[in-house]
């Protein structure tokens, strides 16, 4: 994902600059690649988070199944 963002950068927004003769700043281009790479992180954290918020979910709602089952006998 990291490298996909990256390669969209670098085509659709620092490459036109490079051909109308500027050249673009190496200090942008690499807080453009730091701040790609924190949001990939942040994104890919946020969905293991949620993905073991869900299984924990899961997990308690079959807990509490078996003690209502334990409670009714």
């Amino acid at each position: 994902m990291f490298l996909l963002l990256i390669a969209i950068v670098t085509r659709y927004y620092m490459y036109p600059v490079d051909r109308t003769g500027n050249v673009y700043n190496f200090t942008y281009r690499s807080l453009w690649d730091m701040f790609l790479g924190c949001l990939c992180i942040f994104i890919a954290a946020s969905a293991v988070f949620m993905w073991c918020k869900k299984q924990n979910k899961e997990g308690d709602n079959d807990l509490n199944k078996n003690k209502q089952s334990d409670i009714n006998f």
